[in-house]
């Protein structure tokens, strides 16, 4: 796991020094709400809903929505099919809709009071450019691979168990794949440090730095530094 976890960092740093012709640096600030519904011991439906803003709340950036489904593949090991619908804005009105199916395979470990999840996501990204005339729609395959420790700083009450201070590291690797992808086959890497309030079992609230580096065209990457705050909602789970 270290050995990996380095060699995503290193790789990041590496397309950031020695790969980059231009930079262009942005701030964003992203609101999310993640839901988990048990449906029986085999089946979860996952959902989340999010807004991000760029340079500013009063700048909308994208509106996210997803949705799948949950089943057990073997022993900690779980498979997600699911959909999501990203919108673009550009000066606040849409310029962009796409539509996102994907499949997604989990794996969760523990070392003690360590928690490893590693989650690998195919993606297949189908654009409609809402501002061009005429209207242009393109799509490709991407690749995500998130490499997340949680681990519990301390206790939160002294009368509730369940009521930790956690910290997320984590590290998350993006590539393009596809006829239309010419310079961007690595998309983005993003790092992540965070806390967790962890109020109960079923409810978990976070705070997350996130820094992006991605490459958008021949000559041009893009570095983005990410305020994430998050609410992830449990339902229908045993205590």
């Amino acid at each position: 796991m270290k050995f990996i976890f380095t060699s995503l960092f290193v790789f990041t740093f590496f397309l950031q020094f020695f790969g980059q012709k231009s930079i262009t640096k942005s701030e964003q600030l992203w609101f999310q709400y993640y839901n988990q519904i048990k449906l029986s011991n085999k089946l979860i439906v996952y959902s989340d809903f999010g807004i991000r803003f760029r340079s500013g709340i009063y700048n909308w950036f994208q509106i996210t929505s997803r949705a799948g489904i949950g089943y057990p593949i073997q022993n900690k090991i779980q498979g997600i099919s699911g959909f999501a619908v990203f919108t673009t804005f550009k000066d606040n009105l849409a310029s962009i809709i796409e539509l996102r199916p994907y499949q997604e395979v989990n794996t969760t470990h523990d070392f003690g009071k360590l928690k490893v999840q590693n989650r690998l996501r195919i993606e297949f990204r189908n654009f409609n450019i809402l501002s061009s005339e005429p209207k242009v729609i393109t799509s490709n395959f991407r690749f995500r691979y998130r490499l997340y420790f949680t681990y519990p700083l301390l206790d939160l009450s002294t009368k509730k168990s369940d009521s930790k201070l956690l910290l997320n590291i984590g590290d998350e690797l993006f590539i393009n794949v596809g006829k239309n992808i010419l310079y961007n086959t690595f998309d983005n890497n993003r790092l992540l440090l965070g806390l967790g309030f962890q109020f109960k079992k079923k409810l978990t609230c976070s705070l997350t730095y996130c820094y992006q580096y991605g490459q958008r065209s021949k000559n041009l990457n893009e570095q983005s530094d990410i305020f994430w705050i998050g609410i992830n909602h449990k339902l229908g789970f045993n205590k």
